[in-house]
């Protein structure tokens, strides 16, 4: 072969791998320039196929892995974003934007140390890139350092006055910092630069509002929602605000312009009936739905909201009516499931176990897998005490979902009732050691501990939440509740203090540092702190409550009284108000007002027990126990199974004279709830002093011997005790329990009374007189009263 053959046989080689490479070169650019394309217009389900061709077009081209890495965040799947910048990096490591993206998911991820090398890193190799720069700030934040944060913000903000990232975080420190005209002054200067910045202005709006500049936050609002015509959500943040400040006309109409916009949609529908029912519109909240059903008899969500206002309204009838409505009209779907679904929990908490059940073997034949079903069956079992039976479907439900908190929750609480501790431990610790992470959970598990009394594991688990979670508002909050429950205030004031600098305008905070402050004396300080939440949230009636006792406290009624009016007229639907008034003004001995004022809370809202409480307890002052029973009696025709009623109603008419009437009512309280420690002690005694019969007595010590071994120093209690016993003959028991409470009760009529009869039949006659006449010294009626008249006699 001559040499002009070789040549041109090589020439022709390296032009075809020549032509074979820049096929390669422009096939993934063409693939990785319409993944941007797509990209920037939000297609991003598309932007995430055209990448993924380009990468394999070209296995090592780092770029497409790190706008893939971008187009998976935005997809929300942060794991595989991590997974894309880790390879990004790989392949190039002076990609500095995908280090900074991890560095951002470390800390999302709460690993502030690995977040700041990232940042680090970047900034060793370029000082000004400006994504490392607000990396480094938010880590140092997260530590709590905003002096060093400050800095570096406004070096970003000088040399870039567009990036808006660094204001907003700007303005965060400013709020920490308790300085909200600086944190204004912030987003106003962004503002400036981007006067279309959403997420800017509705900060401003948050912040103006927080501070009580109404009329500019409303202004703000309103100019997000001219900003975007075509978005929904920023009219439904002005009909919040509107809702939050009672402004009714102005938040109908917004979401009536909602409505209008969106005839066939039932979300909005559904918001306007939520808004009524919170501002205790309850009509108009129902014809709203009813209207809903009406125009959109497919659509579920009005018949649900219908049926839940009716559960709420103790109307559980009605509830289950709407949903046989919406079962017989749509005969098939997942959503007629969901209707038999909650028609079954209406039927379970009516005690109609055996019709609920019904309806949940007809959803898990139309659907085995049906974890709601499954759940719901447990619940059905466990009401039955078939404790077996409701493991074995809670535990169902965890196979399919061993990160269901809540089912976890309740079958470690089945396997509780069972008296199977180990195993409800067991539960909880698999399901922790599985989602490690979990903070309702652990959140949850905490509060069993703290209602099982075991303080210091609540705690601990608390303490673990913030290990994952180092600003978790409701572990900080549950762990200063713990310090005060125990009267801990240095330590209540170290969780309490953090939550203030996270929500420095949060009314719920502001109060509990101002419980703290009471707690250490400092009344001033604590006023203050409860001036600022009412502020904040002029609906907030526990910072009333309190600011109003510390006056009562201070003798300062008249103050009282003019501060609860003043609040009632900058917040005049909040029901508590009014209770508070009446409750100042029955203390001022005024109960004409008194009785406007509850009955007033009453109009606003009908059902409301306190109220109700307080206008019976009004009657009963002025004699009227026939008014009061009549009330409570209606009181309980809408809330047949709430055992505090029940008890008053006791209590009413044993102050009317009419004992034999409370046993039934008590009786009935106790076959509800057999743990209602005050209904155990009261039928004991009724047993003991009305009907002392043989089998009555052998009653009453079965109720009052586990209360004794409990509560040994409770007087109520040790007194009933006593009685019991002395009914029993077994005198000598008697007279050690009742000398063991004379410190605490010597003044007590009743005590007396009882002591006296002991001793008397133990012969110590003249004890037995000196305590019958103490008894009988005063005009106090009592249980027993004539028979100490006859007793002291029989001793003259």
């Amino acid at each position: 072969m001559n040499r002009k053959v070789i040549f041109l046989i090589l020439l022709a080689v390296v032009l075809l791998m020549t032509a074979a490479c820049g096929g390669v070169e422009e096939k993934k650019m063409k693939y990785f320039n319409r993944g941007k394309a797509f990209y920037d217009k939000g297609e991003y389900s598309k932007a995430s196929l055209e990448f993924r061709n380009a990468i394999q077009v070209d296995p090592k081209f780092a770029q497409a892995y790190y706008w893939l890495g971008l187009t998976n965040l935005q997809l929300q799947h942060p794991e595989r974003t991590f997974g894309n910048m880790s390879k990004a990096v790989e392949l190039d490591p002076d990609l500095w934007d995908a280090h900074v993206v991890q560095g951002r998911l470390y800390l999302l991820g709460k690993e502030k140390t690995k977040a700041l090398e990232k940042a680090t890193l970047v900034l060793n190799k370029k000082p000004d890139h400006e994504e490392a720069m607000l990396l480094k700030a938010a880590c140092l934040l997260a530590d709590e350092k905003e002096a060093e944060a400050v800095p570096i913000l406004e070096s970003i903000i000088t040399r870039n006055q567009k990036k808006a990232e660094a204001y907003i975080m700007m303005a965060q420190v400013r709020l920490r910092q308790q300085n909200s005209a600086a944190a204004v002054g912030v987003l106003q200067d962004l503002l400036k630069q981007d006067d279309k910045h959403k997420i800017g202005r509705l900060m401003l709006a948050e912040v103006l509002e927080k501070s009580g500049d109404l009329t500019s936050a409303e202004k703000e609002l309103k100019t997000v929602a001219d900003q975007n015509p075509g978005q929904d959500e920023p009219k439904l943040i002005l009909a919040g605000f509107y809702a939050r400040h009672d402004k009714i006309k102005e938040a109908e109409e917004v979401f009536r312009g909602l409505i209008k916009a969106n005839p066939n949609k039932d979300r909005f529908r559904l918001a306007l009936a939520s808004f009524y029912a919170a501002k205790n519109k309850k009509n108009e909240a129902r014809e709203v739905l009813q209207q809903a059903i009406k125009d959109l008899p497919e659509k579920y969500g009005a018949y649900e909201s219908l049926a839940r206002y009716y559960l709420l309204e103790n109307a559980p009838d009605k509830a289950i009516g709407i949903m046989d409505q919406f079962i017989n009209k749509v005969r098939t779907g997942p959503e007629l499931l969901r209707a038999k679904l909650l028609k079954s929990e209406i039927l379970l908490r009516t005690r109609k176990a055996a019709e609920a059940s019904i309806l949940v073997e007809e959803v898990l034949k139309e659907n085995p897998k049906d974890i709601l079903a499954h759940s719901l069956k447990g619940d059905i079992l466990a009401s039955k005490k078939d404790y077996i039976g409701a493991v074995s479907e809670y535990r169902t439900v965890m196979n399919e979902e061993p990160g269901n908190t809540i089912v976890a929750l309740k079958l470690a609480n089945v396997h509780l009732l069972n008296k199977e501790n180990s195993l409800a431990d067991e539960v909880l610790n698999k399901f922790l050691q599985r989602n490690p992470k979990d903070r309702v959970g652990r959140l949850a598990l905490a509060d069993i501990y703290r209602r099982s009394g075991k303080a210091d594991r609540a705690k601990e688990q608390l303490e673990k939440v913030l290990d994952f979670y180092p600003d978790d508002r409701q572990a900080l909050m549950n762990l200063g509740n713990l310090a005060l429950s125990r009267k801990d205030a240095v330590t209540a004031d170290k969780f309490f203090s953090r939550l203030l600098k996270l929500e420095p305008t949060s009314a719920p905070v502001l109060y509990k540092n101002g419980l703290v402050r009471l707690m250490e004396r400092k009344v001033e300080a604590s006023a203050s702190l409860l001036e600022q939440a009412l502020k904040v949230e002029p609906r907030y009636a526990p910072a009333l409550e309190l600011i109003l006792n510390i006056m009562i406290q201070k003798n300062e009624l008249d103050k009282a009284l003019a501060r609860c009016q003043e609040q009632i007229r900058l917040s005049p639907q909040t029901v508590r108000y009014h209770i508070f008034l009446g409750r100042l003004q029955a203390t001022n001995k005024d109960l004409a007002s008194a009785r406007k004022s509850f009955e007033k809370a009453l109009e606003m809202e009908p059902t409301n027990q306190e109220a109700m409480f307080d206008l019976a307890r009004i009657e009963v002052a002025q004699g009227s126990l026939d008014a009061a029973i009549t009330r409570v009696k209606e009181m309980r025709i809408k809330n047949p199974d709430n055992a505090g009623l029940a008890m008053f109603l006791a209590v009413l008419y044993e102050q009317k004279g009419e004992p034999a009437r409370t046993r039934e009512l008590y009786e009935g309280i106790l076959k509800k709830r057999p743990d209602f420690e005050a209904a155990a002690n009261n039928l004991a005694f009724y047993y003991s002093e009305h009907e002392p019969t043989t089998e009555n007595l052998i009653k009453a010590d079965k109720l009052i011997t586990p209360l004794l071994q409990k509560h040994p120093d409770v007087p109520e209690i040790v007194d009933t005790a006593a009685w019991v016993y002395y009914r029993l003959g077994d005198y000598n028991r008697a007279k050690d329990l009742l000398l063991g409470l004379e410190d605490k009760a010597k003044n007590m009529a009743p005590f007396n009374y009882h002591l006296g009869m002991v001793l008397s039949k133990l012969g110590e006659l003249d004890e037995a007189r000196k305590h019958l006449e103490l008894a009988l010294a005063g005009p106090e009626k009592f249980p027993g009263r004539k028979e100490a008249e006859e007793a002291l006699k029989k001793l003259k």
